[in-house]
């Protein structure tokens, strides 16, 4: 079955309001057009959902069972639309950084406490820690010392520093952080660094 999903919300708003006027009005559009859209629904739908009289609209026992399920998919589409629109508008989310404490005292406080002003529902969480301490899962490293080849980079995996980096390949963070032209130990995902 594929119907309209516009169909739907004509239905949700004609059973909750029992009338075809005061639905006409909240809908903004005519009394005719919403008939045909109920009109249309309960024919791909295969039944009747509204009992219809003078005094406006009644659900069927059908259409009753029917209202409820449309009402909380209504629900659950809206809030996934307001869900998508706090993030997109910076309403709502999460950020992750990792830094040294001096860096953050001297650099990053200032700068993230008028970020917070202006997106006060952004969660910001600061990994403070040596910088070496702070690689990327997946960043790959050039290794000094090493032949010009394939074998010349260093992919980082989970629990990796610059320091257990440099031990193991016979070299020093010194030495990595300048054949990579880093101006600190914080590497960032997906970085490549030269072996040598």
């Amino acid at each position: 079955m594929n119907i309209d999903l516009e169909l739907y919300k004509v239905f949700y708003v004609v059973a909750k309001n029992k009338h075809m006027t005061k639905a006409s009005e909240e809908l903004h559009i005519s009394q005719p057009a919403i008939s045909q859209s109920i009109k249309k629904l309960e024919e791909q739908l295969g039944g009747t959902l509204f009992l219809r009289s003078n005094k406006g609209m009644e659900l069927t026992e059908e259409g009753k069972m029917f209202y409820e399920y449309v009402k909380d998919a209504l629900e659950l589409i809206n809030n996934a639309e307001n869900e998508f629109t706090s993030f997109k508008d910076l309403s709502k989310g999460e950020i992750k950084i990792g830094c040294s404490t001096t860096l953050t005292k001297l650099i990053l406080i200032d700068t993230l406490k008028k970020f917070h002003t202006e997106y006060p529902n952004i969660n910001i969480n600061i990994t403070n820690n040596l910088t070496s301490n702070l690689l990327s899962i997946g960043q790959t490293l050039k290794i000094p010392g090493k032949q010009s080849t394939s074998s010349n980079t260093y992919t980082v995996k989970s629990g990796d520093s610059l320091y257990k980096i440099a031990q193991s390949n016979n070299t020093t963070v010194n030495e990595l952080m300048k054949l990579n032209n880093l101006n600190s130990t914080l590497l960032s995902i997906g970085q490549v660094l030269k072996l040598k």
